[in-house]
């Protein structure tokens, strides 16, 4: 029976798996795939693999900043552009209020609960 190959589209998935803390054997059983058919592809593809691991990494991150943001509230400056004709010119008006974003409880019941 042949062994199923690893392509290198794969690699983000690999990549994605070491992120959330599986192991080599629970890697290989997701991808159908030997434990030593995926050693020998983490070895040959290792800088696609950090780099996709370096990506969610940083989304991850950029994520949690944003939830974090969220759950204790924030300001923000809302722009608001019109345009009105008066004696056949236009003129352009541009408002700027400052809003402000109350905390988010079940953003910080989330971040509470899986924030690592």
């Amino acid at each position: 029976m042949a062994k199923k190959k690893v392509s290198l589209s794969t690699a983000q998935s690999v990549a994605e798996m070491e992120t959330d803390g599986k192991s080599e054997d629970e890697i290989a059983g997701s991808l159908g795939v030997s434990l030593a058919q995926l050693q020998s592809f983490v070895r040959e593809n290792r800088v696609d693999i950090d780099y996709y691991k370096s990506r969610l990494l940083g989304k991850r991150d950029e994520w949690l900043q944003a939830l974090s943001r969220r759950a204790v509230g924030y300001e923000y400056k809302e722009r608001k552009v019109t345009t009105t004709e008066f004696n056949g010119k236009k003129k352009v008006f541009t408002e700027i209020n400052e809003r402000h974003l109350p905390p988010d409880t079940q953003a910080l019941l989330w971040l509470i609960e899986h924030a690592k």
